[in-house]
This record gives structure tokens, C-alpha cells and sequence, in this order.
């Protein structure tokens, strides 16, 4: 059944410092984590390219000089050449020192094994590219999810602010109030602990926005002061592929193809070969130079008998592709559980979102009439900080909602293979 899901993800409009998170995406698509993998990439295709080179013919020049301890020939005399030469006395093609010059070419014609092995190192090259492909993905998200932790950590400073505002104007009443003998001083010592506790959760969450600024930093290699706004845009998807799983499933195909080229070993190879070259030499009956020319062309068949390291390769690869073929279907088993838990998660998310907005408002009208209370000294000091505290923890429930729902759905792009950076707008 083809899988449908409604996926939100997110748009960023505006400007943080003249950068826009389009421009965060390049920078980090330029990253040199990033350009790390691109140049693995680059030399599995480069191994493959050598590999397929193997193919083509080789030519070589090649010089020597040689000594031997019995007269020897460059190439093949004939028995009448060497009779002819005999009767006319002529320098026999024989020497004890030979200098030779000349090339020679070889061509594979038919080798099985080089064959598979080639596309082995192609599918290898296709799962590191599903791979870098996947690593961006992940680390998109993961720009993401620092953005939005600093934008959690953004509002809950602005929530301690105006808890902080809040209190302090209660406590300048109240100290008007002990100073008129109306209250107790241990009630705007209450007071003043709160706020004493507030500074440092605002120190604290100061230090954790820098935290998340510098995770984009190092993310972007981009440095911002504030997170950049987030707006939802609804992305239906309909798909059948989890592009999560592709790299696995080529690395599968290279692991077959290598279980191949161990087979084919076993195979007769077929290649050409052809030499042609010029020899000079001392003639051992008449001590003068002679020169001569030789050459070669031959097809070669050559066929393994037995080789037990051939056997025993054969083997492994097989276990090897066995191996991964149920880490293809573990991997499959875990995606889909995954993607159910995610899209459960994001539906149970954006009702808890509902929720924490009527929570925020009912709170905010909880706090309002407890102000007036412990103003009129309807209400302890005690029950006023239980209802400031009851709206802080609303407001940083909403965003912190927030924050997760990025997170979801960051996770569900990656799984079918969305580039953040590709649909913005």
C-alpha cells in the first residue's frame, strides 16, 4: 500500500543579519564535511574509470641490453637462413651481447571476472553518492533543529522577562504594602527569591542560545545573532521508495556483483599481444655487428586449474552479501516502524499545540486575576507564583512543542529523501 503522508515543512522569509537560510543551505552544501564526501565520491568513480581503462589496449616502448654466457639469437633463425649463412661465411644473428629496442601492445579480448568487478566499483559509486545525498539531507535537519532550539530558547528568554517584569511590579506593591505594616517582610522576600531564581535560568538559557548559534556556525559557517522565523508550508507526499534505504540496497548490488567477479576467476581470460622490435649484437663467428628485426602477434588463453584462495574468496563474498541483504531487510523493517512512530507523533504534536494555546490563554487570565488578588490581599504570595510559574511553563510547553515538531519532520524528510533547501521559497 502507498504510503501517504502530510508533511509540513519550512520556509524561512526574512533576514537575520542580511543571511537568508537559503543562503545557510549553500554554505553548508560548500561545508568542508560536505566536500569531504564529494571527493569520495569522486574516487570511487575514479576507481571505476580505472578499472574500465583496463579494458583498452596498452602499448609499450621498452630498451635493454643483455649478456649471456652462450651465444644467443634475437629472434628465430631458420635452418636454411643459418645454412645460406654458413656458406658464404656471413656473421651468424648469434651473440653473447644483444641490445634490443622496440613495443609492444596487449588487449584483454574476454576476462569475466573484470567484467562483474567493474560494475561492482559502479554500484559502489552509486551508493556513495545516495550517500552524500543523505548525510546533506541530515545535516539540513540538523540545521533545522539548532534553529529551532535557539528560537526555543529565544522565547522562553522573552517568557522570563515578563515573568520577571511581573513579579517586580507585584513586589514594588507589596513593598509599599510591608512598609505600611500591611504585609510581612518575609512576603517580598518571597518575592525577591523568584526573581533571584529567574536571573539565573536567564543566565543559563543565554548560554544555551550561544550554544545552538554556534552549532550553526559550525553547521553554516555562517555566524547569526537571533534564530531565523519559521513558517509551515503543507507538502503532500505520496511514494513508494524510502530513499533512506537506498545506499544499502546498492551496496547489496556491489556485494552481488563482487560475489561475481570471485566466481569468475575461475573463468578462462583471452588477450592479444603483439611485439616488434630491432636487435643489435657482435656475431660470434665473425666478430661483426649485425642487426635484425623480430616481431610477435598472439592470441592467449589462460585458465585456472586450481586454486584454493579462489574457493575460499568465493565463500566470504557470498556471506558478505548474505550479511547485508538482511541489513537491507532490517534496515526496511526499522524505517517503516519509524515512519509510523514520526507521523503518529506529528498528529499527537499538532494537537498538543492546540491544546497549549488555550492552556497559554486561560493562564494568562489565571494570572491576571491572581495579581489583583495578592495585590488585595486575597491571595498568598505563595499561590500568585504558582500561577506566574503556571504560564512560563505553558508558553515554554508551546514552543518546546514547536521545537519537536521541526524535528519530526525533518526526520520524515530524510527518510523519503527531501531536500529542505529544495523548497523554499
Amino acid at each position: 500500500m502507498r504510503p501517504h503522508i502530510f508533511l509540513s515543512l519550512c520556509v524561512f522569509t526574512t533576514l537575520v543579519q542580511g543571511t537568508t537560510l537559503r543562503e545557510l543551505f549553500e554554505s553548508l552544501k560548500a561545508s568542508p564535511a560536505v566536500t569531504k564526501d564529494h571527493i569520495q565520491v569522486q574516487i570511487a568513480d575514479k576507481t571505476t574509470q580505472l578499472l574500465h581503462a583496463s579494458l583498452y589496449p596498452k602499448l609499450y616502448a621498452f630498451a635493454s641490453v643483455e649478456h649471456y654466457d652462450a651465444p644467443a639469437n634475437i629472434g628465430p633463425v631458420t635452418p636454411t637462413e643459418s645454412a645460406s649463412l654458413m656458406l658464404t661465411g656471413d656473421a651468424l644473428p648469434f651473440s653473447q651481447n644483444l641490445e634490443k629496442l622496440g613495443v609492444k601492445g596487449t588487449m584483454p579480448l574476454y576476462n569475466a571476472s573484470l567484467y562483474a568487478l567493474i560494475d561492482e566499483m559502479k554500484m559502489i559509486h552509486k551508493s556513495l553518492q545516495s550517500q552524500k545525498r543523505l548525510d546533506i539531507l541530515s545535516r539540513e535537519a540538523e540545521l533545522v533543529d539548532a534553529n529551532g532550539a535557539l528560537r526555543y530558547y529565544e522565547e522562553l528568554s522573552k517568557s522570563l522577562d515578563s515573568q520577571n517584569k511581573s513579579i517586580e511590579k507585584t513586589k514594588e506593591r507589596i513593598d509599599v504594602g510591608v512598609h505600611n505594616g500591611r504585609y510581612a517582610e518575609a512576603e517580598t522576600l518571597k518575592l525577591q527569591n523568584a526573581i533571584s531564581t529567574l536571573h539565573i535560568t536567564l543566565e543559563d538559557t543565554k548560554a544555551k542560545r550561544i550554544t545552538y548559534i554556534q552549532q550553526i556556525k559550525k553547521l553554516a559557517n555562517i555566524e547569526i545573532s537571533q534564530s531565523v522565523p519559521m513558517s509551515i508550508k503543507d507538502v503532500s507526499l505520496s511514494t513508494k521508495e524510502l530513499v533512506a534505504l537506498e545506499p544499502l540496497k546498492q551496496t547489496l548490488k556491489a556485494k552481488t556483483f563482487a560475489v561475481k567477479a570471485s566466481e569468475r576467476i575461475l573463468f578462462p581470460t583471452v588477450s592479444a599481444e603483439a611485439t616488434l622490435l630491432r636487435g643489435w649484437g657482435e656475431s660470434y663467428n665473425t666478430h661483426s655487428s649485425f642487426h635484425k628485426d623480430y616481431g610477435v602477434v598472439g592470441v592467449y588463453v589462460n585458465m585456472p586449474i586450481f586454486d584454493s584462495s579462489t574457493y575460499k574468496s568465493i565463500e566470504k563474498n557470498r556471506l558478505l552479501a548474505l550479511e547485508t541483504q538482511n541489513e537491507v531487510e532490517q534496515k526496511r523493517i526499522d524505517l517503516e516502524a519509524e515512519i509510523q512512530i514520526l507521523k503518529g507523533e506529528e498528529i499527537s504534536l499538532n494537537n498538543s499545540l492546540i491544546s497549549a494555546d488555550e492552556r497559554i490563554k486561560s493562564s494568562e487570565k489565571l494570572l491576571q486575576i491572581a495579581t489583583i488578588a495578592v495585590r488585595n490581599e486575597r491571595l498568598s504570595v505563595e499561590e500568585y507564583l504558582r500561577y506566574e510559574n503556571a504560564l512560563l511553563e505553558s508558553r515554554a510547553t508551546k514552543v518546546s512543542l514547536e521545537w519537536k515538531l521541526w524535528r519530526t519532520r525533518s526526520s520524515l524528510a530524510i527518510i523519503y529523501g527531501i531536500d529542505l533547501a529544495d523548497i523554499l521559497e
